[in-house]
C-alpha cells in the first residue's frame, strides 16, 4: 500500500584500455560494455581501506594485492578451488575469528587468551569429523563456560588455565557447524576434494609474510568479484534472463582500473552512468519478463469496468460502492483511520488489517496514488471496493509478495479522519 522505491549501481570513451599486467582489457563498444566497466569501477569504492584494515594488506604491497585479484579471477580446476577455499578459511580462522572470540570472551584483556593451538585442533577435527565429542554437548559446554569466563574476565588476575584449553578446543569444534555446506554451496568446493580443502585450512593458519598476505587477500577478492558478485549483478539487472549478460571482461577491467586508480572515468561519473543506464536496463528486463502478466491484468480491468456497479475515474481507477458513508471527505493531507484487505486479480491476499485485528492510520498523500484518489472521494463511514491499475499502484517497482504491473484490489472502510 505504501510507496516503494528501487535502485542499482559508465565509461565514456571506449577503445582498448589496459588495466595493468595480465589484467583484462576493456573494449567498450556498447552500453552493456560501458555499464559493465562502470559497475566494476563503482564496486571498488572503499576496497583498499577494507583490504588494509580487515585483510591485513600492507599498503606497500598494493601491486601484490592487485596481481592476486587478477589471479583470483582466472578459471581454476576443482582441486585448486578446494585448495584456495581452504587457505581463505584458514586465514580467517587464525586471524579475525580468533581475535574476535578473544575480545568477546576476555573484554580486550591481553593477559588472558584462548589457547590457539587447542582452538585450531578443535576446528580441524570438527571439519574432518574426527572429534570424539558430540556437537550438541560441545555447544552446551561453550555456552556454560563462556558465560562464566565473560562474567569473571573483568576481574584482574583471574586464572582460567583449568578451563581455557577445553573451551578453546570446544569453540573451534562448534565453529565448524555448517562449514562444509558453506564450502560447497558458496565457495564451490567439490566434495571429492574435501581432503585438499582441509589440508589447505591448516596451511592457511600459518603466518604469512606481507607479500603472501597481499597476494592471498587479492585472490580472495578476485574469486568473489568474478563469482558471486558478478552473478548477483546479472540477476539484479536481467532478472535471470540468461540471453543477456554483463560483459565479464569489461567488468573486471573496470574493477582492476578502479583499484589501481587508473580508470578512464571518475568514481562520480561511474556512479551517475550506472544510475541512469542500469535503471533503464532493469526496467526493460522487468517489462520483458512480466509482459504476459501485465497484459493479463490489463485485460482484467477492461472486463471489470463493464460489470454492474463499477465506476471508473479519469485516471483509470475503478471502484464499487459497497456502503455509502455520511461523514466528511478527507483532504489529501488528512490523516485517516481505515480497515482494509488487499488481493491480486487471482485472489491472492497480500495484506489485511482485518487479520491483524487493528485498523491502520496514515496520511492520504503517503500511500499509492490509487488510494489517495479513492480516499479523498470517500465520506467517512463508507466501504468501497477498489480496483487500482498498476500505473496508480507500484508499477514495475512492486514490493516483495506483489508482482510488477499488478492490479491491486482492495476492500476499504474509511473509519475516521483523525485530528
Amino acid at each position: 500500500m505504501k510507496k516503494s522505491t528501487a535502485l542499482l549501481v559508465f565509461a565514456t570513451t571506449a577503445s582498448l584500455i589496459s588495466c595493468g599486467p595480465q589484467a583484462p582489457k576493456a573494449n567498450l563498444v556498447s552500453d552493456i560494455d560501458s555499464l559493465s566497466y562502470s559497475l566494476g569501477v563503482h564496486n571498488t569504492q572503499g576496497l583498499m581501506t577494507y583490504a588494509t584494515s580487515r585483510l591485513g594488506v600492507d599498503s606497500t604491497h598494493t601491486t601484490n594485492f592487485i596481481n592476486g585479484i587478477i589471479e583470483g579471477t582466472k578459471e581454476i580446476d576443482a582441486k585448486e578451488k578446494a585448495h584456495m577455499a581452504g587457505l581463505q578459511i584458514g586465514q580467517q580462522l587464525s586471524g579475525d575469528m580468533y581475535e574476535s572470540l578473544n575480545n568477546q570472551l576476555f573484554a580486550g584483556d591481553s593477559v588472558n587468551a584462548l589457547n590457539k593451538e587447542k582452538f585450531m585442533n578443535g576446528f580441524l577435527e570438527g571439519v574432518e569429523g574426527k572429534s570424539t565429542i558430540d556437537m550438541s554437548k560441545a555447544t552446551e559446554y561453550v555456552q556454560a563456560k563462556a558465560q562464566t569466563i565473560q562474567k569473571d574476565s573483568v576481574r584482574t588476575g583471574s586464572d582460567f588455565k583449568n578451563t581455557v584449553d577445553s573451551l578453546s578446543y570446544m569453540i573451534g569444534l562448534v565453529n565448524t557447524q555448517g562449514l562444509m555446506d558453506y564450502a560447497t554451496a558458496r565457495l564451490g568446493v567439490d566434495s571429492a576434494y574435501t581432503k585438499e580443502f582441509i589440508s589447505s585450512i591448516q596451511e592457511g593458519t600459518k603466518a604469512l609474510d606481507a607479500t603472501q598476505k597481499a597476494r592471498m587477500a587479492g585472490i580472495q577478492i578476485g574469486q568473489q568479484i568474478s563469482g558471486d558478485m558478478f552473478k548477483a549483478l546479472n540477476e539484479q539487472l536481467f532478472l535471470g534472463d540468461t540471453s543477456t549478460s554483463l560483459s565479464k571482461e569489461n567488468f573486471l577491467a573496470g574493477f582492476i582500473a578502479g583499484v589501481e586508480n587508473k580508470s578512464v572515468i571518475s568514481m562520480e561519473e561511474a556512479a551517475n552512468y550506472v544510475r541512469t543506464k542500469a535503471e533503464t536496463i532493469q526496467k526493460n528486463a522487468i517489462e520483458k519478463k512480466y509482459a504476459e502478466y501485465k497484459k493479463e491484468n490489463e485485460d482484467f480491468l477492461t472486463k471489470n469496468k463493464e460489470k454492474e456497479g463499477i465506476k471508473t475515474t479519469e485516471s483509470g481507477l475503478q471502484y464499487r460502492i459497497v456502503k455509502e458513508g455520511k461523514g466528511k471527505k478527507p483532504e489529501a493531507t488528512s490523516r485517516v483511520k481505515v480497515h482494509y484487505k488487499g488481493t491480486l486479480i487471482d485472489g491472492t491476499q497480500f495484506d489485511s488489517s482485518y487479520d491483524r485485528k487493528e485498523p491502520t492510520s496514515f496520511n492520504c498523500n503517503q500511500v499509492i496514488k490509487g488510494w489517495t484518489e479513492a480516499l479523498t472521494m470517500m465520506p467517512v463511514g463508507s466501504k468501497w471496493e477498489l480496483f487500482i491499475p498498476q500505473e496508480l499502484a507500484y508499477g514495475a517497482n512492486a514490493p516483495q509478495g506483489i508482482k510488477p504491473f499488478s492490479t491491486l484490489i482492495f476492500e476499504v472502510e474509511l473509519l475516521d479522519i483523525e485530528k
